[in-house]
């Protein structure tokens, strides 16, 4: 309930909405917003929104750019692929980090419920970390080997 009338629950489950809402009205392009608050698990879930708090927007439209261009080079690895296997990797690679990036995206922005979800390569944490480090080791390793192909009915 806190996600559909974060007004009625301010003191529980709609505080994060609130704060969130309140530091979104107080964005600058360039620099620290007016208005400092103290976000929970800032530095992991909410690292997006800090940096649009402390940078501004222009430094998060680079963020968001940086990691459009990495999944582009992921479709486009994809396509390269002539095993379906390694295509089937590939696929499963940029389904993840783009459903990471959108989800954590809106969630920083109020529009999706609260969970969970890092920044792919900028939220802090040991698991986030390697599990994308071991997502995009997958997506190399089948790049690698892209010009094979394999014939089991032989």
């Amino acid at each position: 309930m806190g996600y559909s009338k974060p007004e009625q629950f301010t003191s529980d489950e709609g505080y994060f909405y609130l704060i969130i809402k309140q530091q979104l009205q107080h964005l600058n392009w360039f620099g620290k917003s007016d208005m400092q608050l103290f976000l929970y698990e800032g530095h992991t879930d909410f690292v997006f929104l800090n940096l649009l708090a402390q940078y501004g927007l222009v430094m998060s439209f680079f963020i968001i750019l940086i990691l459009l261009l990495l999944i582009s080079r992921l479709i486009a690895v994809s396509n390269m692929m002539k095993d379906s296997f390694g295509k089937l990797l590939t696929v499963g690679g940029i389904a993840v980090i783009t459903i990471e990036l959108i989800y954590n995206i809106g969630m920083n922005f109020g529009y999706l419920p609260l969970t969970g979800m890092p920044l792919p390569f900028i939220s802090y944490g040991l698991m986030p970390t390697l599990i994308h480090a071991i997502v995009i080791g997958v997506v190399l390793s089948a790049y690698r080997q892209k010009d094979l192909q394999f014939n089991i009915h032989s």
